[in-house]
Formats: C-alpha cells, sequence, structure tokens
C-alpha cells in the first residue's frame, strides 16, 4: 500500500493506492474490487492496468498499453577475427524490433586497424547493413543496405560477418544498435 505520492508528471494521488500482483484479470477478486482508483496491478503475463473508477467489475480497470520500448543489440569482438567471410557473432530475436539509423548506433574499437576493415550485418542471411572501419580509425562507419529503418520480427537471426578483407591488429570491436521493441 503506498500513501500520497505524486509522479514525475506532476500527479498527486492522495489516500492510500495500490500495486498488486496475480494472475487473474483484475476486477475478478476482493482484491482487486477493494483497491483504490489509481492503483496499479500487474499481472503475471506481464499486462499493466489501471483502477479508472471506484467500484468492483473488470470494468472498473483499464489496460496501460505500451507500443514501444527502448531496447538495444551489441556485438563484441575481443580479439581480431581471423577467418573471413564467416559469422564471428549472432542474436536472435525474442520480439518484433525496429533499428533505425542515426547516430545513436556506434561502432568503436580499442585498436585501429591498418588497413580498411569491413564487417556485415545481416538479417536473415541477407546484408543490411555494413560496418567499417577506415585504416587507422578507432570509429567505423554504419550504412543501411536499404532505406534508414530494418524490422525485425521474433525468431529473426542477426548476424555479425566478417568480409574478405581481414587484419590481425584489430581488438576490442564494439557495435551497438539503439532499437524499439515492438509491442503488439
Amino acid at each position: 500500500m503506498i500513501t500520497n505520492f505524486k509522479t514525475r508528471k506532476g500527479i498527486e494521488i492522495f489516500g492510500q493506492v495500490s500495486l498488486i500482483s496475480g494472475t487473474e484479470i483484475p476486477g475478478n477478486s476482493t482484491d482487486t474490487n477493494d483497491a483504490q482508483v489509481g492503483s496499479m496491478y500487474l499481472r503475471t503475463n506481464g499486462i499493466a492496468y489501471s483502477k479508472i473508477s471506484s467500484g468492483s467489475g473488470t470494468n472498473t480497470w483499464s489496460v496501460i498499453k505500451i507500443t514501444s520500448l527502448p531496447y538495444d543489440i551489441a556485438f563484441y569482438i575481443p580479439e581480431p577475427p581471423i577467418v573471413a567471410n564467416t559469422i564471428i557473432s549472432g542474436f536472435l530475436s525474442p520480439r518484433i524490433m525496429s533499428i533505425t539509423a542515426g547516430s545513436l548506433n556506434i561502432a568503436k574499437c580499442v585498436t585501429a586497424s591498418t588497413v580498411e576493415m569491413i564487417f556485415q550485418i545481416k538479417l536473415n542471411g541477407v546484408v543490411v547493413i555494413t560496418v567499417t572501419f577506415p585504416a587507422n580509425s578507432t570509429t567505423g562507419n554504419i550504412v543501411f543496405s536499404s532505406g534508414s529503418v530494418i524490422n525485425i520480427l521474433a525468431g529473426d537471426n542477426i548476424t555479425l560477418s566478417t568480409t574478405s578483407t581481414l587484419n590481425d591488429f584489430i581488438t576490442g570491436v564494439g557495435i551497438t544498435f539503439v532499437c524499439v521493441s515492438l509491442i503488439s
């Protein structure tokens, strides 16, 4: 039970509200029927509800719809890749998400290569992003193959591969993509 609080948006709730969790739809049990307006209920399946009116029954609760969440995909290669045209890291997507081209996506390395080093990001075997580290640079350039958004489905396979250009000096390669997880 929480008493008298103010949210970050300045909404003040006076009296007692509850943070409740359970497996049932709220409004079907005494603990949710007796909850004050403003109380929150989280079902074990991840759906959140807010008490919107006093009384009992499922019509006194409303689903809180979250449409997108930030989600990052990161690859790290500590040592120089030694085999050309090979997968060196992968990610199996657990959810629907999208990657958008832009400055939030980053590619860095600890030790720069003495020649240009190119990596490919593939979605289900198809190249969708090329990451190029120019010679003697610790910052990679990220280029999307087509368009500025890559849509990923749950179960899609994202891989990081080498190309035919290898160099045994590049170390500590980190590539991170800022995504948005789309919730349906």
